[in-house]
């Protein structure tokens, strides 16, 4: 899905609804990629609570058809791709802390202490540090910070995670200046 392209609302809705029911039709591994284009319109309707939403659906299904085994392969690609893109949402929306569902505040712990170990191996332990060191930076307001995380980031990220980023970048350029 292209970000740059001009898409109605209407036409990216109804994208999402074919998408949406792709996914319902499909058995997992086959439904994650129909999931993931889903999510990707959301994003495009700049709709972060559905786009949320719907993570938690996709990744509560591959944890399903893992089994709890640690994911490899095309899941752990998943996996990643959904813990880094609901990682990126939940830092742009900054959710009060009681609003947050039990999994996000686990995502954001295992990120949020600088004392924390890279556990799992569907994220890899640079990018484990980087998106650690994003979550402090966030909290912080350190834009220094996450100019060079950004910059950092970037190759390791998709299209759709690098339009967070940058969104994310541009919320703490403009609450910055009201800071002062």
């Amino acid at each position: 899905m292209r970000w740059r392209a001009a898409a109605s609302p209407s036409s990216v809705t109804s994208c999402w609804c074919l998408w949406q029911d792709a996914a319902d039709l499909q058995a997992p591994p086959g439904a994650l990629e129909s999931r993931r284009l889903a999510v990707e319109c959301h994003l495009l309707l700049v709709d972060l609570e559905s786009a949320l939403a719907a993570l938690d659906d996709m990744h509560a299904s591959i944890l399903e058809y893992s089994g709890g085994a640690p994911a490899a392969g095309a899941v752990g690609d998943s996996l990643r791709w959904c813990e880094v893109t609901q990682l990126m949402i939940l830092l742009a929306m900054e959710p009060p802390a009681a609003q947050l569902k039990t999994a996000h505040t686990q995502l954001l712990e295992s990120l949020g202490k600088p004392d924390s170990r890279h556990r799992g191996g569907h994220i890899g332990e640079a990018l484990h540090l980087l998106l650690q060191s994003l979550v402090l930076a966030a909290r912080r307001r350190h834009l220094p910070a996450l100019y060079a995380l950004e910059g950092d980031l970037r190759p390791l990220l998709d299209e759709c995670q690098r339009h967070l980023l940058a969104r994310l970048v541009r919320q703490m350029e403009t609450l910055e200046p009201a800071r002062r």
